[in-house]
């Protein structure tokens, strides 16, 4: 950080036009009754006053503006030495890490003396290298650009972060603070949630097939059922009369006859019955028990 240069020039402009403004009237209404090197002397203590008062303020304006500096230094430091999220500063054009915190070193698992010894593009994946060039080229004294970046720790371990950045001066280096907000665990709980999601509703679509498809077989069933019910009756309905006319039959011949027709109504009711089996066997083929 740097004194505010500005404000310590402005403070001598005033003071040296107030002083010239109220010094020189009483200097030359002096003047009017004293010899030409009385006059001098009075001129140049009247300069070594103003110099000594130019000192003193200058000096204690000096002193106030360095206690803020230190102030500010140190709320720097501990913002950044104490901050919970990792944080770096890398010098902008080698891309060499400056300073880290210690949030950095417990994240990434390299030494304070193993981050400076390298740079940005070493805890990046190859296929992120062009990505993170073309964002330092923008030039942006901020920067939190809501992409994704994939950095890696150590002992190789991906972290997915998001990152905030700063131009700053740092050293007399033209630098960039960089703060990263570790997302890993937040994106993978997403990923995971939208394929469940998505199985959620592969069940849900195979669900409402098979709920289509039991009603289809439903349908067909009580059709099947009133087919045989109705079906079914008149064949049997002629065996039985059969049978009873079987009982009282008086000759041979007669009961040969009803042989004959008894027959026909049994083959009759056993074609029927196979072919209501045939459409039953059908429509279990059409529904899967298995996704019911």
């Amino acid at each position: 950080m740097r004194l505010r240069t500005s404000r310590i020039p402005l403070i001598f402009l005033l003071f040296g036009s107030l002083w010239a403004l109220s010094s020189d009237p009483v200097i030359t209404m002096l003047a009017k009754h004293h010899a030409f090197h009385i006059q001098d002397s009075i001129r140049g203590f009247n300069d070594i006053v103003f110099v000594l008062l130019s000192t003193v303020l200058l000096y204690g304006q000096v002193r106030k503006e360095q206690r803020k500096l230190r102030q500010s230094e140190e709320q720097y430091r501990t913002l950044f030495f104490a901050n919970p999220n990792p944080m770096w500063i890398y010098h902008i054009e080698s891309r060499k890490f400056i300073e880290v915190n210690q949030a950095a070193i417990n994240k990434y698992g390299y030494s304070r003396n193993e981050f400076l010894s390298m740079t940005i593009m070493d805890i990046r994946p190859a296929k992120d290298i062009g990505r993170l060039e073309d964002a330092i080229k923008i030039g942006e004294t901020t920067m939190s650009d809501g992409f994704i970046w994939e950095h890696i720790t150590s002992t190789g371990q991906h972290l997915l972060v998001s990152i905030t950045s700063h131009h700053l001066t740092f050293n007399n280096q033209y630098c960039s603070m960089v703060m990263v907000t570790d997302v890993t665990e937040v994106i993978q709980n997403k990923e995971k949630l939208e394929r469940s999601l998505g199985q959620q509703k592969q069940l849900n679509d195979q669900l409402e097939k098979t709920i289509r498809a039991t009603r289809l077989a439903h349908n067909a069933f009580r059709e099947i059922a009133w087919a045989i019910s109705h079906e079914i009756r008149r064949p049997l309905a002629s065996v039985l009369s059969l049978i009873g006319m079987l009982k009282d039959a008086h000759s041979e011949q007669e009961r040969n006859e009803l042989y004959e027709l008894l027959e026909t109504s049994s083959v009759d009711l056993d074609n029927i019955v196979k072919n209501n089996i045939r459409k039953i066997n059908d429509q279990e083929q059409k529904v899967d028990p298995s996704k019911l």
